[in-house]
């Protein structure tokens, strides 16, 4: 995890795409928060307290998801999209999921050493430190 914080510090990743590819990238990371929460709120559903508070953290990563999505729309007349923009959002989210969610080292590896939900949380802190950077 740290050769991922110092990659994005050293100017690593983020210095080759747009404006509008970071927007992108900062949906695409929303979107899969959203789904790593609303997994750990399934996962824990027996205790209310933590489901409702995966539930909660989930709905937040919603509610970012669409201020980004705002900000993309309020770009619009300024910035036009290429025409196969919808290919591009797939190739940004493949970027998201191999900085952040897939692999060895990886702030999201699998969920199988998930076992509590204080593991949950220490480890959804992480991946919020991480995704500021981004």
């Amino acid at each position: 995890m740290i050769e991922i914080i110092n990659k994005f510090i050293q100017g690593g990743i983020m210095t080759v795409f747009s404006v509008k590819e970071v927007l992108e990238m900062a949906v695409q990371t929303e979107k899969l928060g959203a789904e790593f929460y609303t997994n750990m709120a399934a996962r824990f559903g027996g205790n209310e307290e933590f489901r409702k508070l995966f539930e909660m953290l989930a709905e937040q990563e919603r509610e970012h998801e669409n201020i980004f999505h705002s900000i993309m729309e309020k770009m619009g007349s300024s910035y036009q999209m290429p025409e196969n923009w919808g290919e591009a959002a797939k190739y940004l989210r493949a970027i998201v999921e191999s900085e952040f969610f897939l692999g060895d080292g990886k702030v999201l590896p699998n969920f199988e050493h998930l076992k509590t939900a204080d593991d949950v949380i220490n480890y959804a802190i992480t991946f919020e430190k991480v995704t500021l950077l981004f």
